[in-house]
């Protein structure tokens, strides 16, 4: 049976079109720059897969204290290796800014990583919802919960996605509460904010319903587009609005 990851049942919630462009038609669009920069953060602080290195947290867990020039290091040389693969707009964030900021959003949590006790970053994880396999990561487990770490350019309310996320991660790895860490990077300043959410906040009695919803509209190869009138429905936000053919613009000229 095909495996789902949470970030296609994510997507789906948040547009069935994109979902349909992105996982049935196989179109990707490369990242732009505020993805490219949160990635990369995301390796500093938890560890870059992709070159095997340890980050922040994962030396923690190995008992070994990471300088922060060490951090950055590490922020600049993942950066730097998906600089060719990223769609660049000078206009919101080039390059450079990317790489400016984004230090400082590594520089702002290693301040506050002494707060955190992890025993396990990026933990795969694999469990069934009414018999449908979904895979993904945990970004930290310490001993008391789960927390997703995530980086953006402004701050913003939860999502229902977020509380679901955090509501599978549960169902796999049961913990008194769940957090968002949550890097909020400005030009100006960034700053670290945390929520806590005790299981009871994890929306898992939709995770049946979404996930049914989910299936049911694949097998009938239904793909609606999202309400134009929605936030994700901008350029800001979606990067299939060059190829949809229900894309109205009015969004994103706001």
């Amino acid at each position: 049976m095909e495996k789902y990851s949470f970030s296609q049942l994510r997507m789906f919630l948040r547009c069935p079109y994109q979902y349909y462009l992105r996982y049935i038609e196989g179109l990707k669009i490369p990242p732009d720059g505020s993805l490219t920069r949160g990635s990369s953060c995301h390796s500093a602080i938890l560890a870059d897969r992709d070159a095997g290195k340890d980050g922040l947290l994962s030396c923690k867990i190995k008992g070994v204290a990471m300088p922060l020039d060490e951090v950055i290091d590490t922020f600049n040389d993942c950066i730097e290796r998906k600089k060719d693969e990223t769609e660049w707009n000078d206009e919101r964030l080039s390059y450079d800014d990317a790489r400016n900021t984004g230090q400082k959003a590594v520089e702002q949590y290693y301040k506050y990583a002494h707060q955190v006790i992890p025993e396990a970053v990026e933990q795969q994880i694999s469990t069934d919802i009414d018999g449908v396999p979904y895979i993904g990561y945990i970004d930290i487990i310490t001993e008391t919960y789960n927390a997703d770490l995530k980086f953006k350019s402004r701050k913003t309310d939860v999502a229902v996605t977020e509380l679901l996320q955090l509501g599978i991660y549960n169902l796999y790895n049961n913990k008194p509460f769940s957090m968002l860490h949550t890097v909020v990077i400005r030009k100006k300043d960034t700053e670290v904010v945390t929520q806590n959410f005790a299981k009871e906040q994890l929306l898992t009695d939709r995770i049946r319903r979404y996930n049914e919803a989910f299936v049911t509209m694949k097998e009938k190869e239904m793909f609606p587009p999202c309400n134009p009138d929605n936030w994700s429905c901008s350029s800001d936000w979606c990067g299939y609005t060059r190829v949809c053919v229900y894309y109205t613009g009015k969004k994103g000229e706001n």
